[in-house]
């Protein structure tokens, strides 16, 4: 099954979304998007993956995110299903390792508000709750994104 993905240019702000099966399309969807973003060259983009099927596992997730460039400027507002909430914290620690500034999102009303908002928050308790929530998330993380593959792999899954 393949993927696709749609575009619209908004007031400072370029708006994707994303459908059908990206777990191996990472990159074509990445190269996609980032020269949609150097030719608008806009503050920000909300890239929509709630109808996307199929996320990576961790290491093709940080193998990918290796090829990316060096930090660019704008934001980034990435929005998922709640359900997806640990693959979008991991994304996040990895893309904001690479220099990006992004955030995920379960509603694309709050995302839009984000990217648009003042970039200096002032709220310095944030970083601090959100980072204390991927810690909490991590041990559902390992069991959802890591076992299922050791345990195939040690033929347990047959």
């Amino acid at each position: 099954m393949g993927y696709k993905v749609s575009c619209e240019r908004g007031d400072k702000v370029l708006s994707f979304e994303i459908s059908g099966n990206i777990k191996n399309h990472l990159d074509a969807v990445a190269l996609y998007v980032r020269a949609q973003l150097t030719e608008a060259e806009t503050d920000g983009a909300l890239v929509d993956i709630r109808k996307a099927l199929g996320r990576p596992g961790v290491g093709k997730l940080f193998l990918h995110i290796l090829k990316y460039p060096p930090a660019r400027r704008g934001r980034i507002a990435l929005i998922d299903l709640e359900e997806n909430h640990a693959f979008c914290s991991i994304y996040e620690l990895l893309v904001r390792r690479r220099g990006y500034e992004i955030r995920s999102f379960p509603d694309s009303e709050v995302g839009k508000a984000w990217l648009v908002s003042n970039k200096h928050s002032t709220k310095r308790s944030e970083p601090v709750r959100r980072l204390l929530d991927r810690l909490r998330a991590w041990p559902q993380v390992c069991l959802r994104l890591l076992l299922p593959r050791a345990s195939i792999q040690n033929g347990y899954g047959t």
